[in-house]
């Protein structure tokens, strides 16, 4: 078996320039290292607004579970870690997290 891997574009990079400054970037970093510098380089280096991290080994985590463990990553350097939730209550506290950076960003446009 011979398994020929060929770089793709860093899509997120490369796409940064276009972003609108009403616009609100989410990354995500499944992680088998240090997670919170993982996520702290893609907040600098893509210029993100938000990163939801999580590890990739763990029972209650990742593609195999119907569970997540996530820590959410702001561009201001906090960080919230979540207990284990149900995947779609993440995906809810992620887009109220949205939501409210949308807000802020549009009341400032007046």
């Amino acid at each position: 078996l011979a398994l020929h891997l060929v770089a793709t574009p860093d899509v997120a990079l490369e796409t940064r320039s276009l972003r609108r400054s009403t616009a609100v970037t989410v990354g995500f970093a499944l992680e088998t290292g240090e997670l919170r510098d993982e996520a702290m380089r893609k907040l600098r280096d893509k210029g993100f607004d938000l990163v939801v991290a999580n590890r990739a080994q763990g029972a209650d985590s990742g593609f195999q579970s119907d569970t997540n463990r996530v820590t959410f990553f702001s561009a201001d350097g906090e960080a919230e870690e979540r207990p284990v939730l149900p995947k779609d209550e993440v995906a809810e506290e992620l887009l109220d997290r949205v939501a409210d950076a949308a807000r802020s960003r549009w009341s400032g446009c007046g």
